[in-house]
């Protein structure tokens, strides 16, 4: 592992592809159930759903979705151990929070203001995203 300078242009990119990602499946979902108006609730289940799950599954398995594994980018601990499961889950049901006022804006901000580029998901889960070597 290298270290966390430098990695915010790299994180936003990630983002970008992740949810990229995360709605093409979310839209598989949807094709595959129908769109139905009766399967309106699971619709928007798919929806918030599968991205959650993208997230933190490929995180506490591996420490880095598709968009920071092609970015060069990988979940750690603050003490540069692997992500765990429940480090995964706080980072990533903060993101909700990380989102707003648009889109990332208030992560964003964090990730300038902190010393290790930490979103509040971050700070709360005790993660750090660094560069693989």
């Amino acid at each position: 592992m290298n270290t966390e300078d430098n990695v915010i242009g790299a994180r936003i990119v990630a983002a970008f592809i992740d949810i990229l990602i995360a709605a093409v499946l979310g839209s598989i979902g949807a094709l595959l159930i129908g769109g139905l108006l009766e399967s309106i609730i699971l619709l928007v289940l798919l929806y918030v759903l599968i991205p959650v799950l993208y997230f933190i599954g490929l995180e506490a398995q591996y420490g880095q979705t598709l968009g920071k594994r092609l970015l060069g980018l990988v979940v750690v601990k603050e003490n540069g151990t692997p992500c765990t499961f429940s480090s995964a889950v706080l980072r990533n049901v903060l993101r909700i929070i990380d989102q707003l006022p648009a889109f990332y804006l208030l992560g964003i901000i964090f990730m300038l203001l902190t010393d290790r580029s930490q979103r509040i998901g971050d700070s709360a889960g005790g993660t750090v995203v660094v560069r693989t070597e």
